[in-house]
């Protein structure tokens, strides 16, 4: 788009990815940018309907009802139109939520014919291409199965669902939207959603394992238990419908994890502490040639590679795995799926920061549950294996380099003030910010300001999250005549490794490293009155099981000065 700003159709493509993404502000912002409401095609007039019945679920009362409605009649408007099932099925469920059913109920009689027209098109062979007829009969039944439930036909809806998943349909999103569009109606008829357990979503995982030893030794994971680890990896990939695999990919359970989801044709998600060929050197190279050729094919396949630090440091391999972790539950949190860790695991508690059992230890801290996988036949499985063992104290592994949260704000505007209004942005917008960080306490660890911007480190991301949050607040709050043109405050953050040492200049504890430099970044490409954190910072606060926050993807934002671009989120209050 930035190199044809004048091209409809990735206009239309950024906001349905957008919207697809569930970032429905930023979405309904671009198509009315881009203008693509002047657009006859039916998928962009569709799009409208989309968001504009999506903003109306996220209002409440009148404003709700009214917005539904502007929804539904743009909908019923391009059904007329077109007659494709599509915007029809949508003013018919619209119009049921709102209480408006005699208006349904022939908007319902006509989709159905426009469906069964649809369906009779595809049984005749249009479209050969096996992946468009896939999508076709997935959606002419979904479609089927809300019209049976608008009607209170529940079996029906169940055998309709049935049918759209019987020829292998995994396209997750498309699943997740359908279920989420189903449940509005079964939440409002007081309908039992049993039966959408026909609607498989799918099962995610976190995995991790020991290193496997030299041969000759035994170790924790003794080279000789190889294929009969495996095997049982491969199983339970199998056995439980694993379809989505988060981890990493040192030379042990790892890589036979990462292989088992590639041979299955599963989806694999890999974190690795930093670049590959030092992780090669650190983790790899000692299982020999083998296994290094294991790690290429493995990383080669993989849907994703993230690297959770710029150069090698063993102390960021905790980080790493507790990235990993937070990718998995943010990806399950967006589609609405469970998640589980799958751990190759001896048994014995951690001494450390990083291993197996530390990271299993923080699992289940977040009150998640962990599958393990014993390494000797005679093993004890799950919850044989006792109580989870203790989180290691940081002290004992690089203990001047932990993951906290940053924040950098930015007063856009500021530079525009008269000098004599300067005094009066400290004493009131200054101020309110730093009335905002007393109540924080000894979670504030660090902050700092010069002019326009403040920098603050906190330890944890839920404090962060409530402070950045309770900053925006409390500057909306404030008189907008203080000051002609008031400065308004972009804010970000992120969550990562920093190093903790003397500032020399300031003669006082500081917090250093790529990470910071990275958070600083961010800032300046903010939008004013809004946070925006990155994935790391939005994996962590998911992983906490902290259900007052919500994470809007907002997509991949270039940073300043050519740092390189990051996922970004919008950072919310939960509705």
């Amino acid at each position: 788009m930035a190199e044809q700003p004048h091209d409809k159709e990735l206009a239309y493509l950024a906001v349905f990815s957008l919207a697809e993404c569930g970032s429905i502000r930023r979405a309904a912002r671009l198509y009315d940018r881009c203008d693509l409401g002047h657009e006859a095609d039916t998928d962009t007039l569709a799009l409208r309907a989309r968001l504009l019945k999506d903003e109306a679920l996220h209002c409440e009362g009148k404003e709700r009802i009214q917005r539904m409605l502007e929804a539904a009649d743009a909908y019923a408007a391009l059904f007329r139109a077109t007659g494709d099932y599509y915007p029809g099925v949508n003013a018919a469920t619209i119009l049921t939520l709102t209480g408006e059913v005699t208006r349904a109920a022939p908007v319902i009689a006509a989709t159905e014919r426009a469906c069964d027209s649809a369906a009779a098109l595809v049984s005749d062979g249009a479209g050969e291409n096996t992946i468009d007829r896939r999508f076709a009969v997935y959606y002419c039944e979904v479609t089927r199965a809300e019209l049976a439930l608008l009607r209170g036909d529940v079996s029906g809806a169940e055998a309709a669902l049935v049918r759209a998943i019987g020829n292998g349909f995994d396209d997750w999103s498309a699943i997740a939207a359908t279920r989420r569009q189903l449940l509005l109606i079964c939440r409002h008829k007081g309908i039992s959603n049993a039966f959408l357990n026909a609607l498989r979503l799918p099962r995610i995982i976190h995995f991790i394992g020991h290193l496997i030893s030299r041969p000759g030794s035994e170790g924790r994971f003794p080279a000789n238990r190889e294929r009969d680890v495996a095997q049982r990896i491969a199983d339970y990939i199998r056995d439980r419908d694993v379809r989505i695999a988060f981890g990493s990919l040192a030379c042990g359970a790892d890589i036979l994890f990462a292989e088992a989801v590639l041979t299955q044709g599963r989806e694999l998600n890999l974190v690795l502490p930093f670049n590959s060929d030092e992780f090669k050197e650190v983790s790899v190279s000692q299982g020999g040639p083998g296994w290094v050729r294991r790690f290429d094919d493995c990383l080669a396949g993989a849907h994703s590679v993230t690297y959770a630090n710029d150069e090698r440091d063993d102390s960021v391999l905790s980080y790493a795995a507790r990235l990993a972790m937070g990718l998995a539950v943010l990806r399950a949190r967006n589609l609405g799926a469970d998640v589980v860790q799958a751990a190759v695991w001896d048994g014995v508690p951690s001494v450390g920061i990083a291993g197996t059992a530390a990271d299993i230890a923080y699992w289940r801290g977040c009150d998640r549950h962990t599958d393990v996988i014993p390494v000797t036949a005679t093993g004890k499985r799950g919850a044989d294996m006792g109580p989870p063992p203790a989180p290691a104290t940081a002290s004992r592994l690089h203990p001047q380099r932990e993951a906290r949260a940053l924040l950098f704000g930015d007063f856009h505007g500021y530079s525009k003030l008269r000098e004599t209004d300067i005094l009066t942005f400290q004493k009131v917008f200054m101020q309110a910010v730093a009335d905002v960080l007393m109540p924080f306490g000894d979670a504030v660890l660090y902050r700092n300001s010069w002019g326009d911007a403040f920098y603050v480190v906190i330890d944890g991301v839920i404090a962060a999250a409530h402070c950045a949050l309770a900053i925006q607040a409390k500057l909306a709050s404030l008189d907008p005549n203080l000051l002609p043109g008031p400065p308004a405050l972009r804010l970000a953050g992120h969550f990562g490794p920093t190093i903790e040492a003397l500032d020399p200049i300031r003669n006082e504890r500081n917090y250093f490293g790529t990470h910071v430099t990275r958070a600083a970044r961010l800032e300046p490409v903010t939008p004013v009155n809004e946070v925006y954190v990155t994935e790391p910072f939005a994996a962590a606060l998911m992983l906490e099981r902290f259900t007052q926050f919500s994470c809007e993807y907002v997509g991949r934002l270039p940073s300043a000065k050519d740092y390189g671009t990051m996922r970004m989120y919008v950072l919310h209050a939960a509705q």
